[in-house]
């Protein structure tokens, strides 16, 4: 065998054994077992991180996400009512509890250097989880507006309250910025503001609380307008907060016109000035 056919054989088997050891097969490693809760989601997805923006200076969530889970499948709106899933808000008690010690955190001195924004949903908020913890110690039974005497319902900024002593002393500040804040407010005398199916937080406040106050005023049960004499009844809950809507009949009647504007029953004799007013 002469030198030159040695030599291409051996550079053959080289080439050879190169391919061979690129197109080698390399075991993929097994697969790690994903664990699932009782709700059928990965317990090892990440965990929720909040946003810089989108959290206090005390690491306060602003977006009350917690209030917004406990929220979730527990209250729903339907032909402008609020009603809570009784069952489910009491089997929710200890992570309403759990929120609720979150707010109790909160300085005044820390809440005061907060946006307008901020603490106004911070404290519509606040009102409706202990409004519910209350009415979860009644079991939802027999609910009426004494329920907002009760003394020592609100612990916050080293304070206790009744549900009426924190609207009076803490509510009313905001409520003086921008009355809306009052129908945000559900308590359970008929012509009471009603829950609303979603928390409150700065991103979407003046969106729910502007859609709040015509929620209010399309409910006829609360604000009732007689077709045959058109006369129309504003709820006596207005009459309970007056001091902090427009003075004079007229400013309030110009403030709550636009919100009756879509009421087919109402709009026509809105508009040509003939809608008879009862305060």
């Amino acid at each position: 065998m002469s030198i030159n056919h040695i030599i291409t054989v051996v550079v053959a088997l080289a080439v050879a054994a190169g391919c061979e050891k690129k197109t080698a097969t390399v075991p993929l490693p097994s697969p790690s077992p994903v664990r699932f809760g009782t709700d059928k989601m990965p317990l090892n997805t990440p965990a929720y991180t909040p946003a810089p923006e989108d959290t206090s200076p005390e690491g306060f969530s602003w977006v009350h996400r917690d209030f917004a889970l406990i929220f979730s499948g527990a209250v729903y709106e339907h032909n402008f009512k609020g009603h809570v899933k009784g069952g489910r808000m009491i089997e929710r008690k200890a992570k309403l509890e759990a929120y609720a010690g979150t707010l109790r955190k909160i300085t005044r001195a820390g809440f005061q250097k907060w946006k307008l924004q901020h603490r106004t949903a911070f404290l519509i908020n606040a009102y409706t989880a202990h409004l519910l913890l209350a009415s979860i110690d009644k079991k939802f039974n027999g609910l009426d507006d004494s329920l907002l005497k009760r003394p020592g319902t609100v612990l916050m900024f080293g304070r206790k309250y009744s549900l009426e002593g924190f609207i009076r002393d803490e509510i009313a500040g905001a409520g003086k910025e921008d009355p809306r804040v009052f129908l945000a407010l559900h308590c359970f005398s008929d012509g009471c503001p009603e829950y609303r199916n979603s928390i409150f937080n700065f991103k979407n406040l003046d969106g729910m609380l502007n859609s709040g106050v015509y929620r209010f005023f399309s409910d006829n049960d609360k604000n009732y307008y007689d077709v045959k004499t058109g006369r129309f009844r504003v709820s006596p809950y207005i009459k309970k907060y007056r001091r902090f809507f427009p003075a004079g009949d007229a400013a309030l009647k110009e403030w709550i016109g636009p919100y009756l504007q879509h009421r087919k029953d109402i709009g026509g004799a809105l508009a040509g000035g003939k809608l008879k007013w009862v305060f």
